[in-house]
């Protein structure tokens, strides 16, 4: 069974693969804090606006929880290719990245994104032994 605060990061990243905003906003505090390389933000209709025009998806890669953190090492890919004379028509090739979650009363109120695992586990408490298995183990009937 996946806890709670993973299954929320994992709708998060659905709704952005999907891209759809609207499903974000009841995720997310009104007031998430949202930083990385560019600096940061807050405000859920700033993450809607930004995913809504980023065309990026998530692949989650590899799940860390411990408490209300969620760490996850992901294939970050722009969706769209193409468009322009002379562009490939294959997408570029995914950046592997890691983003911290904080999930607080059912919402994520932060994600800060790092340029690998490490530097994202060293931030907060989590480790490499809070791994979680996303693999469905059968138990159900």
């Amino acid at each position: 069974m996946v806890a709670a605060e993973v299954r929320i990061v994992l709708d998060f990243h659905d709704a952005v693969n999907a891209g759809q905003t609207d499903r974000l906003r009841p995720l997310l505090h009104e007031d998430v804090e949202v930083g990385g390389t560019y600096g940061g933000v807050r405000g859920v209709d700033w993450v809607r606006q930004w995913f809504g025009h980023s065309a990026l998806t998530l692949v989650p890669r590899r799940v860390f929880r411990r408490g209300e953190f969620v760490v996850v090492e992901q294939d970050v890919r722009r969706r769209d290719v193409g468009g322009e004379p002379g562009e490939p028509d294959e997408p570029p090739e995914p950046q592997l990245v890691a983003s911290v979650f904080r999930v607080v009363d059912g919402r994520i109120e932060m994600i800060h994104r790092y340029r690998d695992l490490g530097e994202a586990l060293g931030t907060v408490d989590v480790t490499e032994d809070d791994e979680v298995s996303l693999v469905p183990t059968g138990d159900s009937a």
